[in-house]
């Protein structure tokens, strides 16, 4: 599950879940604020395009009127997405996919790190 905390002027408020609008009976993982929206990965949404998928969620906090939406391909893959973030200028985001590769008797697994261009920067 996601939980979070706000910083206030006398310390750290006490941890929050976020609840089942965003959190699933499965694994919610990595998040990550980018001007006020809510990156994370789960394994738990219908719409996936296989284990791991990048969500966001631009009204986390409301409690109410809570969407979760799949950022969708190129970011998300049928490996396990995760690890999404973006830099401070909004230009760039990198993410973490890792997939299973057989090698003879044994599993290895294989980490990439992607990085995409954000095409409404590209002149």
């Amino acid at each position: 599950d996601l939980w979070y905390t706000e910083l206030t002027e006398k310390g750290w408020n006490e941890p929050k879940n976020l609840g089942n609008n965003i959190n699933t009976k499965d694994d919610e993982i990595c998040p990550f604020l980018y001007k006020g929206s809510l990156f994370f990965s789960s394994n738990g949404y219908m719409e996936s395009y296989g284990g791991f998928d990048i969500y966001c969620c631009v009204n986390w906090k409301n409690g109410t009127d809570i969407k979760v939406e799949n950022i969708k391909q190129p970011y998300n893959s049928y490996a396990d997405d995760f690890d999404f973030v973006i830099n401070n200028e909004g230009e760039n985001s990198f993410h973490l996919l890792l997939d299973a590769l057989f090698c003879k008797s044994e599993i290895c697994f294989c980490a990439l790190v992607i990085s995409f261009s954000n095409p409404s920067r590209e002149a």
